[in-house]
């Protein structure tokens, strides 16, 4: 892989991956997984079940110990910093309690990420405002960080990562502090930017507020990923006003 990804073909794979951590717990266990350009997959499980450590092997920032993460096609472990660096230019990864830079408003913040990102964008203000309306925190824009309650504070890290209109997203939590109905917002707008943009998302989840998208569904226990079982159903398709 060579510049921006080609998406020629899956943009991220994972073959027999385990990923085993520095004390020996065992991250991931023999993981198969695909993800395609513009698809939405939701990871659910329950806490320290692995779907951290799968968003970050499948986002090209954890290494495999055993199997094969490609990236766009090129294998991760091949691939050289300038490589692994671009991919990582191209997409976003808003990881739990992500970091905002204090002596800017949350709008520079945003627009920042969008001046680093999209270098053809003359207007990066009016882009990050644009973003922070979306999610509902559009009030916030001259505040700093440090003055948003964890909610917002959220919800601006994500307004960071999908202002740069990444080919991909990996979203660890994004609803977890959120009420119902701002929950919901939140997973409308994934969902608009994966189908509108082309984008990719991929999001860990623990509750049932992306049940009743179109997602592909996948769970984690134990470091194993798998099909949803029947029995999470009844607490996964219930999402409140």
């Amino acid at each position: 892989m060579t510049g921006a990804p080609t998406h020629a073909g899956a943009l991220v794979e994972l073959r027999a991956v385990t990923v085993v951590y520095p004390d020996g717990t065992v991250g991931l266990s023999e993981a198969d997984f695909r993800l395609d350009a513009g698809e939405l997959v939701v990871v659910s499980g329950p806490s320290g079940a692995g779907k951290s450590t799968l968003l970050a092997a499948i986002s090209g920032r954890l290494p495999a110990s055993v199997g094969s993460v490609l990236l766009d096609g090129a294998e991760a472990a091949s691939m050289g910093a300038a490589e692994l660096a671009a991919w990582r230019r191209s997409t976003a990864f808003v990881a739990q309690g992500a970091p905002m830079l204090e002596r800017r408003t949350v709008a520079e913040n945003v627009a920042y990420a969008v001046e680093i990102a999209r270098p053809d964008v003359h207007d990066c203000r009016s882009v990050a405002q644009d973003v922070l309306e979306g999610l509902g925190i559009g009030e916030t824009g001259d505040r700093r960080p440090s003055e948003l309650s964890g909610g917002q504070r959220q919800r601006a890290a994500l307004a960071q990562a999908l202002a740069k209109a990444p080919v991909a997203l990996f979203v660890d939590e994004p609803t977890a502090n959120l009420d119902p109905r701002t929950a919901a917002q939140v997973v409308a707008v994934i969902a608009s930017h994966c189908q509108d943009r082309m984008a990719c998302v991929v999001a860990s989840h623990h509750d049932a507020q992306f049940a009743l998208s179109s997602a592909r569904r996948l769970w984690v226990s134990d470091g194993r990923l798998g099909a949803v079982p029947s029995r999470s159903y009844e607490t996964l398709t219930d999402v409140g006003p």
